[in-house]
């Protein structure tokens, strides 16, 4: 490929982590698991691919876990053999891509979820199946109480540490101390529903990106602009409005709010959460990224992004608090 460079990661075996020693008996992960450990093959048994072709899809949304297929051409026997037995293991995947006169960014950061292979033609093909912070959300379980009174902010940085996740960098908003639960909160089981189910009472969102959970308001979007997009930065085409229905009340008047769909050369800086400006024709706005699609073809053809996003003003910064619905 002339124009694009990639480079496909897949490490050693770290379920022991989550198995053995990383539970305590409520299920909770004692121990974050920062995937970034286990990417580096100077310290653990990696496998680093850069000269097979690959082709992907990665989709990546405000609602967890994300999901993928990357597709590598004959890889070799030997690898193929390490996936078969390891593959209930939660293995770690990394993707990266970019262009010549560019850095590799990472595109995909995750587990294997499975993988299957075609030989239907001369050319071998493994489909690898990855999902974001899948085994926490699936495996992590918690048994807690709060009593009333109890600020809502560290009921939720208790679950969060609970489903054994870092914390993104200026992803986590406040609600502020004044806000508390009005009657003794109990939880049992699923981390993952608890915390959708305070998301949904106090109009949160959380989210996990490339291993890194997110506690953000819909209303509002981070302060740092993750990327400009514009007709010299890789813009393709116009950015499209998506029409979508009223999504909030402000009095009694319904307010509808703006979305654009985007499309720009592959770019992995950007993630659900993010923020970008886009500047058009008809567009010069910053909005919240809500969805993210890469995509790439065999022999890097046709490497692109589609970001959905929102026209949102009010941002989050280190110290911003947002009012829940009590």
């Amino acid at each position: 490929m002339s124009d694009t460079n990639r480079e496909f990661e897949g490490s050693g075996v770290y379920n022991n982590l989550y198995k053995q020693s990383g539970v305590i008996a409520d299920g909770a992960f004692i121990q974050k698991v920062d995937l970034d450990d286990y990417v580096d093959p100077t310290v653990n048994k990696s496998r680093v691919f850069t000269n097979n072709q690959i082709t992907f899809n990665i989709a990546k949304s405000l609602k967890p876990p994300n999901k993928g297929v990357i597709t590598v051409f004959n890889i070799s026997k030997e690898l193929s053999n390490y996936l078969a037995e390891n593959q209930a293991n939660d293995i770690v995947v990394q993707l990266k891509a970019g262009y010549e006169d560019t850095n590799l960014e990472t595109l995909f950061k995750g587990t294997l979820t499975f993988f299957e292979e075609d030989f239907s033609s001369e050319t071998k093909k493994t489909k690898l199946h990855v999902t974001d912070g899948g085994v926490n959300i699936k495996e992590g379980n918690t048994l807690r109480a709060w009593p009333t009174g109890t600020p809502v902010d560290s009921i939720v940085e208790s679950l969060l540490d609970d489903i054994g996740l870092p914390k993104a960098q200026g992803g986590i908003a406040k609600l502020g101390a004044d806000v508390t639960v009005e009657s003794p909160l109990y939880l049992t089981g699923s981390i993952m529903r608890g915390i959708q189910r305070l998301a949904e009472e106090y109009k949160f969102v959380f989210s996990v990106q490339d291993g890194a959970s997110f506690w953000m308001p819909p209303e509002a979007r981070s302060e740092v602009v993750a990327f400009n997009i514009n007709s010299e930065t890789g813009l393709k085409g116009s950015p499209q409005p998506i029409n979508k229905a009223a999504s909030s009340k402000q009095g009694d008047v319904k307010v509808r709010q703006t979305s654009l769909r985007v499309k720009t050369l592959l770019n992995g800086v950007i993630n659900p959460e993010s923020t970008v400006y886009v500047k058009s024709e008809f567009y010069d706005n910053a909005i919240k990224v809500t969805k993210v699609t890469h995509t790439g073809s065999y022999e890097g053809g046709n490497w692109e992004t589609l970001i959905e996003g929102d026209i949102v003003d009010a941002v989050v910064n280190q110290t911003a608090v947002f009012g829940g619905n009590r």
